[in-house]
């Protein structure tokens, strides 16, 4: 009973073994060979070659891994994997590698002949399990390939000792191609998953960046719209300011067309934008209109939404200023913290109640969304539901309109 521990020790052994030369086989560009060698000779031919010459351990330690006789389990997995072109490489190398290690050309002659046929046996079996199970097929392989070598040996050297030793390394050689098989499809189905994760991925990314470019181009005429209405109101009352604010116009879409369809750009273009769209403004309601700045140092260069500050403080001057029959005053924050940038527009005009929100919602849905619900779906999209814009309200007293941006570490969110 004690002469089969050493068996039993060496058979755990060399499974490790087998077990670590198939994790290697199943990473990075060994995996895509793999994937790829049935469709295509020349890598065919390459993993026959890398096989082949782990199979030469075999003649270089001939009956260390026993009961797995390696080169015969490689040339069949090779087969298995890339076909009869993939098997046979491996067994040539084999057999060529044998020719100075053994010091004779018939043994090598005898080797690179048995492993030939059993590359050419497992390609048949691969041919005859097409669309069956890849682990049946391994088991099948590896077990029939195995006794083909026991017979062919049996043949020529006619030795039963051989025969024994052979009959044990049958059901360890059917085991050995199963279990390299089996942790191959398992990194397969891996980089399957890891390939459909990164596809859903990059999906997703083209589907929010598909809904910000439209969003973006209903932001363009809503910004247009209000600027030539305001100076439309110029011409009849202050007919050089409208000719100021005309040219200002021009320089300032001429800049927004320049930038492209950058989905963020710094807070520092946001700022012009709004300072020119302010001076537009000003044109019209003169004393009326005041503007207060409160900005923290170095906010200039973070990312945000084009139009995010604009869409606010227009919203502010349409609905709050431009309904007042005395001074109004738009306040604009951008306040920095360890964590997020508040952005906050309020005003001092006239404000609305809930139920007026609640009228001017279902307009907006019967007709087109508002600027500020566009810009809050785009915050959304970008930054999570929490960065949205926030409304508050009370009538005759005021609004202020806010969002928050993120400041990640490491520029995600942010160019400093």
């Amino acid at each position: 009973m004690n002469n089969h521990f050493p068996i039993i020790n060496s058979f755990i052994e060399d499974t490790c073994v087998i077990a670590v030369i198939a994790y290697l086989l199943a990473r990075g560009s060994m995996l895509d060979l793999l994937a790829s060698a049935s469709s295509r000779r020349a890598r065919a031919i390459t993993l026959g070659a890398v096989l082949g010459l782990i199979g030469v351990s075999e003649i270089v330690f001939p009956g260390d891994r026993y009961p797995y006789m390696v080169h015969t389990l490689l040339v069949t997995f090779a087969s298995l994997i890339g076909g009869v072109t993939s098997g046979v490489t491996s067994a040539v190398l084999v057999a060529v590698a044998s020719i100075p290690l053994l010091g004779s050309i018939y043994e090598a002659s005898d080797i690179g002949a048995t492993l030939i046929v059993t590359a050419v046996l497992a390609g048949v079996i691969r041919l005859l399990f097409d669309g069956k199970s890849t682990l049946l097929r391994a088991a099948v392989a590896g077990l029939v390939a195995q006794l083909l070598v026991i017979v062919l040996h049996r043949q020529v050297h006619d030795g039963t000792s051989l025969f024994g030793v052979a009959m044990a390394s049958a059901p360890a050689n059917a085991f050995g191609v199963l279990l390299l098989q089996l942790i191959v499809n398992d990194a397969h189905r891996r980089a399957d998953a890891e390939r459909h994760r990164l596809d859903a991925e990059r999906l997703q990314s083209m589907v929010m960046e598909a809904q910000l470019v439209s969003l973006r181009a209903r932001i363009h005429p809503h910004f247009l719209f209000n600027a030539l209405t305001s100076i439309a109101a110029l011409c009849s009352i202050e007919p050089a300011g409208a000719e100021t604010a005309i040219v200002r116009l021009s320089q300032l879409m001429r800049r927004v067309l320049e930038s492209g369809n950058a989905l963020q750009q710094p807070f520092a273009d946001e700022i012009e934008y709004v300072r020119a769209y302010i001076e537009i403004e000003q044109h019209r309601f003169a004393d009326r209109l005041n503007v207060i700045w409160e900005i923290d140092y170095g906010v200039e260069m973070i990312l945000t939404p084009p139009f995010s500050l604009q869409i606010l403080v227009e919203n502010a001057v349409n609905h709050g200023i431009s309904t007042l029959m005395r001074p109004g005053t738009v306040r604009i924050r951008l306040r920095q913290t360890p964590d997020y940038l508040l952005v906050a527009v309020s005003d001092d005009g006239s404000g609305f109640d809930r139920d007026a929100r609640s009228r001017q919602e279902r307009k907006d849905e019967i007709d087109r969304k508002h600027g500020i619900e566009v810009l809050s779906e785009q915050l959304t999209l970008l930054h999570g539901a929490k960065c949205r814009v926030r409304l508050l309200s009370k009538l005759d007293v005021g609004t202020i309109a806010c969002f928050r941006l993120p400041l990640e570490i490491g520029g995600v969110k942010s160019i400093l």
